[in-house]
């Protein structure tokens, strides 16, 4: 079972995923995002380049490959990145059209690269979204994180990430709901496989 946990910051990534790892004996991959900040003294976040979302998904793999690929629960995946690089502030209308133009070149080449990341590395088996609550939009409203909150559907249809499911609620009630789903994929009878 492998499963990523997605969404913007101060949603409960952390907590769910240590909580799903000791019920279900999953390695936990967290982190790997602040490793890398002590290693490079990069200010990493919605102000990073599109050459510093490439680090973060390398740093992903390397921590992924670590633990190995069978069991294992991971704290933000390549597809926070693409949120991260959708919602970037440098992509802007607000400039000259020359400056405009060049900036949607180099975002729809970094796009382009970190589409290929995703499909060429999305192997979980199940994928939650954890939104903000109405009182955490409130809270964040005109911020960035509320921008990259927002970004999350449009990605993952985007994309057409598979098995994931979005996931509003307190805490208790996401892992009760997880919980359900990850039952249910490891009761499913295997089909046996064709030649």
């Amino acid at each position: 079972m492998r499963i990523g946990i997605l969404g913007a910051p101060g949603t409960g990534k952390t907590k769910l995923a240590r909580a799903l790892a000791k019920e279900h004996e999953l390695a936990l991959v967290d982190g790997y995002i602040q490793r890398l900040q002590k290693k490079t003294n990069l200010a990493l976040g919605p102000w990073s380049s599109y050459s510093e979302h490439f680090m973060v998904a390398g740093e992903r793999l390397a921590s992924e490959y670590k633990v190995g690929d069978d069991k294992r629960i991971t704290v933000t995946t390549i597809v926070d990145t693409l949120a991260y690089a959708a919602v970037k502030s440098d992509v802007t209308m607000s400039q000259s059209p020359d400056a405009a133009r060049a900036t949607f070149l180099v975002a729809q080449a970094a796009m382009q690269g970190l589409s290929l990341i995703f499909r060429e590395t999305w192997d979980y088996d199940l994928a939650f979204w954890l939104p903000f609550s109405e009182d955490q939009v409130k809270e964040h409203d005109g911020t960035w994180q509320l921008a990259l909150d927002r970004a999350y559907p449009a990605v993952l249809e985007s994309f057409g990430v598979p098995y994931a499911y979005a996931i509003d609620g307190s805490h208790d009630e996401r892992l009760e709901f997880i919980n359900g789903i990850i039952e249910l994929v490891e009761n499913e009878p295997e089909t046996p496989e064709t030649e």
